[in-house]
């Protein structure tokens, strides 16, 4: 999707993303959104705007605790369709066996479709990390394997492991930034940490619109101070798996 786009979006959502004082739904259906997400092959970007239209939902209506884990999956199903192309999707009866301890039926799961597509207002863009971080990584060629499966079965890559803990925490209501602003400050960590040699403040700045030291100082004290977001999501990269060390596993193939 469009980078200006996106950029619009969050200003036009700036209350959203910036007053959340209590935990979001999202932070209690991450486990769940993530295995259906798994379980479906949905790739990341709809699980992260299947969790962002969750919290957007619950700002107007109070969802009730056995309602959850359903409205994420409608919510997962709204983002399926706006990020992938058509004949990608997966159709309803896919998500049924997740949700309503299996006795949902496709009548009533469009039925919830249809009341938070009103409740949104039919507005079902979302502008989350996971449409930022990937497509600035890319961007600088060197770290194009934190964006590609790891070696190990089952694991995500590094970026997929960093858009989990930056969704547990804007979840748990400790991030309050921009999605851009917190993309741009943990791509700027990432060259910092694997790539030392390179000026990376201008990197950032070159790639997002961004300055370091202007605009992301404020974003950078919640991930680095505050909430030590960094430390947390290198204590749970998968065992080998660091920018370093993947950067050099991919040299090591190349030579």
């Amino acid at each position: 999707m469009d980078y200006e786009l996106l950029r619009r979006f969050e200003r036009q959502k700036l209350q959203f993303y910036k007053n959340a004082a209590l935990p979001r739904k999202s932070s209690r259906v991450l486990e769940f959104a993530r295995n259906l997400c798994s379980d479906l092959s949905l790739p990341s970007v709809v699980l992260h705007s299947g969790l962002q239209l969750l919290d957007r939902v619950g700002q107007f209506i109070d969802i009730e605790d056995s309602m959850v884990s359903t409205m994420a999956a409608v919510c997962t199903f709204i983002g399926s369709k706006v990020e992938m192309n058509p004949e990608e999707i997966p159709c309803v009866r896919k998500f049924l066996p997740a949700v309503g301890n299996g006795n949902l039926i496709a009548e009533d799961f469009r039925s919830l479709e249809v009341n938070v597509l009103r409740v949104l207002e039919w507005s079902t863009v979302s502008a989350t990390p996971a449409h930022f971080l990937p497509s600035f990584v890319r961007k600088q060629p060197l770290l194009d394997a934190l964006v590609g499966q790891s070696r190990g079965a089952g694991r995500g890559s590094f970026v997929d492991t960093t858009l989990l803990v930056l969704a547990e925490e804007v979840g748990g209501a400790r991030l309050n930034s921009l999605p851009s602003e917190i993309s741009s400050v943990v791509f700027h960590l990432m060259l910092t940490e694997a790539l030392p040699h390179l000026n990376a403040s201008e990197i950032v700045e070159e790639v997002t619109g961004y300055s370091v030291e202007r605009d992301l100082q404020e974003c950078r004290r919640q991930l680095v101070d505050r909430t030590r977001v960094w430390d947390l999501l290198k204590s749970k990269l998968p065992k080998n798996i660091s920018p370093r060390s993947t950067l050099n596993l991919v040299h090591e193939e190349r030579n």
